[in-house]
């Protein structure tokens, strides 16, 4: 069932560009929680309930509505099942961030991923590798995702590289390989590759981990 066809449920999208959860009484835009948002549509107690809630608390880059779906600021992305295996909402991620490219691009995996966690493999197999944010702050993200769900978010600022498993944060490395990027945080390797009839290999126009990332 799609948002259209469950206006009365609890999770809605009163406006465009706009999600709306009366089961968390509160309102979501693309940017991720709005107070404004929440006092126009679902009235200033709400407000003030969220307003308390979100005191003290970091600014967070992805929230779980209360059906269940999960969506992520980084990589303007909804899926419908947060807790198990995720699958992709087009029509959440079309109504809250204006665009299906999310959904369709995750569904790609053009890439070979192989991680190792304390020298212990943990996969092996194909992956999704795009680049999924650009910013004017001179931070630019990519993200590698596996077809069970799990991901892995780069975000190079100006040359300091940060890894989020969308829990916590930590610093990494990357070295170049052509098509072949080698990533190390923690206690972790990720060896990601991309199928060379997917990327022509310029250098001149571009740096290693942006050509691995390179969306066709």
């Amino acid at each position: 069932m799609t948002l259209a066809q469950s206006q009365s449920a609890a999770v809605s999208s009163p406006a465009p560009g706009v999600i709306c959860d009366r089961g968390t009484s509160s309102c979501y835009d693309r940017n991720g929680v709005s107070l404004p948002l929440t006092r126009q549509h679902l009235g200033s107690w709400a407000e003030w309930r969220l307003t308390r809630q979100l005191a003290g608390r970091p600014v967070a880059t992805e929230f779980r509505l209360s059906d269940g779906s999960l969506c992520d600021l980084r990589s303007q992305t909804c899926w419908s099942d947060g807790f198990g295996q995720r699958q992709v909402s087009r029509d959440l991620s079309q109504r809250l961030f204006g665009q299906e490219q999310g959904g369709r691009e995750m569904d790609r995996f053009d890439g070979l991923c192989n991680l190792v966690k304390g020298g212990r493999p943990v996969y092996d197999g194909p992956c999704s590798l795009r680049r999924v944010a650009n910013s004017e702050r001179g931070v630019t993200r990519y993200m590698v995702r596996q077809p069970d769900g799990s991901r892995y978010t780069f975000s190079d600022r100006s040359g300091r590289l940060e890894v989020s498993d969308g829990e916590r944060s930590w610093p990494a490395t990357f070295v170049d390989h052509g098509y072949t990027g080698l990533f190390r945080w923690r206690d972790m390797t990720l060896v990601a590759t991309r199928e060379h009839s997917a990327l022509p290999l310029n250098r001149a126009q571009s740096d290693g981990i942006t050509q691995l990332f390179l969306n066709r």
